[in-house]
């Protein structure tokens, strides 16, 4: 059994303290969010289920064979913001299928990007940079084992 190298008690009790101060640990946060971030946001890009039927975009034909007036659906189709009043004027499945257009295009965009940045050459590189800064957070944030004196409150060596 170590004693304490201060006052010579043998009451050492185990503790975990922090490697670094409290800066280093707030980079190492500041480092380790991000890195997982890019990881999981990238990694969802990648393995998204892409099978099933997919259900395609309403179209402007389906739009005018509904009875939307012309100038509603190409600004649901360009993705412009119709407003309300138009909308009240529509009947409920007119007013569905302009929605439907709306989202579909917002969200295609997303999804769109997100697939380019996750398929792209670049993303090996940007995970590979999330992945070190990711172990340089977690070795910053790290603790260690160490032996506290009950008498003095001195730290030595765990053993």
């Amino acid at each position: 059994m170590s004693t304490c190298t201060r006052c010579g008690s043998v009451q050492l009790v185990a503790r975990r303290v922090h490697r670094y101060g409290s800066l280093a640990i707030f980079l190492g946060y500041l480092l380790l969010v991000p890195a997982v971030l890019v990881g999981v946001l990238g990694t969802m890009g990648v393995v998204a289920p892409r099978t099933g039927a997919p259900r395609v975009p309403v179209t402007r034909q389906e739009l005018e064979a509904a009875g939307v007036p012309a100038r509603i659906a190409d600004g649901a189709l360009a993705g412009q913001r119709v407003l309300d009043t138009e909308l009240d004027a529509l009947a409920a499945e007119q007013r569905r299928l302009v929605l439907e257009a709306q989202l579909r295009v917002g969200n295609g965009g997303a999804r769109v990007a997100l697939e380019r940045f996750a398929s792209g050459v670049g993303f090996p590189v940007v995970l590979a940079s999330a992945a070190a800064c990711g172990i340089v957070g977690w070795r910053l944030m790290s603790k260690r084992h160490l032996a506290q004196c009950s008498n003095c409150g001195a730290f030595g060596a765990a053993s």
